[in-house]
């Protein structure tokens, strides 16, 4: 995403974690510096360092924070030396809503979430290389296919294929009773290259219900430096972090980290009609670049989670 891609975040005072996360980014002066900074240009970490004259490994820690709260975005390029972190300002306005339980009668809106362990897929169908780990170790047969059917791949905490595609079903009971304003899925992605590739894209699709909802293109498959989480056993030449996206459908279409992709809406889906309703990610073959996939669960890369769905939803009352 371009520093011009920016986005609001809505927030209702209800939802105490996300509250947090973002008072907690704010709290301090420094990162409130950065954040002035970051209004006028995109920099690296070093760049903001000498402008606050503070020591990079500090500058780095506030960083992290912002990142989290989703403030800013991080993104990996190569530099003269090496590569750089290079961050940019990924919102407009923050927006708190104190009363929105009470200015709703019927009570307002309501969040369901759902973590879903990236081991925990219902079908797929991929070619080699491929594999997984968990943060112990590496599960079943090695990079071969053979491995996404070993019992052990529910421990899996990070997974990968060059092509083809993996499905995960969520259950759809909240869909049934309720008015549904929006469905969100969080994920850490990065394309699947031998070792790393900081330049390696790959054009991943998003499909819900068997229906293509979004394509977006992974920019590269991510070393350099060893992910935020990663156990210690886990190779330093292998992959290491990946980026957020966020895929979020709603009635005015499908978007990913805040940018319209299609039009795609909610009624498309028609999440109701059975019992669970489907995500899949996909690489096909022929289609764009085919770079591969690296799927990233809670102990393995930067960020702490697996695929998180959230449903926005309005309860309906008899």
């Amino acid at each position: 995403m371009s520093a011009t891609n920016k986005k609001e975040i809505f927030i209702n005072i209800q939802d105490v974690q996300k509250v947090s996360s973002i008072g907690k980014a704010l709290s301090s002066p420094t990162r409130v510096e950065i954040i002035n900074i970051l209004m006028k240009s995109v920099m690296n970490i070093s760049e903001i360092a000498t402008k606050l004259s503070l020591p990079i490994s500090s500058v780095a820690m506030h960083i992290n924070l912002l990142r989290d709260a989703g403030i800013i975005q991080v993104n990996t390029i190569p530099g003269v030396r090496g590569s750089q972190k290079l961050c940019s300002l990924l919102v407009d306005f923050i927006h708190l809503d104190v009363f929105a339980s009470l200015n709703n009668p019927e009570g307002g809106l309501k969040t369901y979430t759902y973590s879903m362990p990236i081991g925990n897929y219902f079908d797929f169908e991929i070619n080699s290389p491929c594999g997984m780990a968990s943060d112990k170790g590496f599960v079943g047969s090695g990079d071969t296919v053979y491995s996404f059917y070993d019992p052990d791949r529910t421990q899996a905490k990070i997974l990968w294929f060059f092509s083809g595609w993996i499905e995960y079903r969520f259950p759809s009971f909240i869909f049934q009773d309720n008015r549904v304003e929006s469905i969100k899925f969080s994920m850490e992605l990065c394309s699947e290259s031998p070792g790393y590739n900081i330049l390696w894209p790959s054009d991943l699709i998003f499909e819900l219900n068997s229906l293509r909802c979004a394509t977006t293109t992974l920019p590269g498959d991510y070393g350099g430096r060893r992910g935020r989480l990663n156990p210690d056993w886990w190779p330093d030449r292998y992959t290491q972090y990946g980026d957020q996206y966020i895929l979020t459908i709603n009635e005015s279409g499908t978007s990913i980290n805040s940018q319209l992709i299609s039009s795609v809406s909610l009624s498309d889906l028609r999440l109701e009609d059975k019992e669970y309703f489907s995500l899949r990610l996909a690489v096909y073959e022929n289609e764009g670049n085919v770079g591969g996939v690296n799927i990233f669960g809670s102990s393995v890369g930067d960020y702490e989670h697996d695929i998180e769905l959230e449903v926005v939803y309005r309860p309906r009352f008899s």
